[in-house]
């Protein structure tokens, strides 16, 4: 066989394991990504695909064994190291988890989902501040001010301004909506008026919230004139 033809089933081989783990045939893929890391011990991406099917069959411990290597063989591949990261969350290793999932983002800062999972540790740990500066990076987030932005509006800046009229979007699932409504208040103290955008399965929970002043459609059909 020659070389070319090894290097196209080596390739063949790495597609293959992400195709199986879809497929649901974890057991298999197991199987062919141990056989790849034997056949390239050197090559990061079997070392990471070895430990994404570990991760999926449940073994986070040996998935770190497979991650750790990728990331001493790549220091740079900030994804391996969000990988890392969760391996050792599942595992309750919780400062490691912490420092990886740092280091993935300095790595690829630009990546909103690293810059998520940060976050979210951040706030485990109490970090409020940089954790929500950190939790804003949401693709959530972003794709919600886009289809606000396309009727006009723009993100608040954080500005209290007297019979401002601001408008709140629920992003989160219900019970997130029912926690967080307490925050209108203290807006409406300060003299904003707030209308919250919601599902209209819970409408009426929200207009009993103190400080709300109104509820909206979620998403916008067109201009919605009168906010700040």
């Amino acid at each position: 066989m020659s070389a070319a033809r090894k290097e196209i089933d080596y390739e063949d081989g790495l597609r293959l394991v992400r195709r199986l783990v879809a497929a649901g045939r974890i057991a298999v893929a197991v199987r062919w990504a141990d056989e790849l890391c034997r056949h390239r011990p050197e090559d990061p991406r079997a070392h990471n695909q070895a430990g994404l099917v570990r991760q999926r069959q449940d073994e986070p411990q040996q998935a770190v064994t497979h991650f750790r290597r990728a990331v001493l063989l790549q220091p740079e591949a900030g994804e391996v190291w969000a990988n890392l990261g969760r391996s050792f969350r599942l595992s309750a290793a919780l400062e490691q988890a912490f420092r990886c999932r740092r280091r993935a983002v300095l790595c690829q800062p630009e990546m909103p989902e690293m810059r998520l999972a940060y976050g979210l540790d951040l706030l485990t740990v109490g970090e409020y501040r940089a954790g929500f500066a950190e939790y804003e990076h949401r693709p959530d987030r972003k794709a919600g001010l886009a289809r606000y932005a396309a009727v006009g509006l723009s993100a608040w800046d954080g500005r209290i301004r007297p019979n401002g009229r601001l408008i709140v979007v629920t992003e989160q699932g219900a019970g997130d909506v029912v926690q967080f409504l307490r925050f209108v208040e203290p807006l409406a103290e300060r003299g904003m008026r707030v209308t919250v955008a919601c599902p209209p399965s819970l409408e009426r929970v929200v207009r009993s919230a103190p400080g709300v002043e109104a509820t909206a459609p979620l998403w916008p059909s067109g201009p919605l004139p009168g906010y700040d």
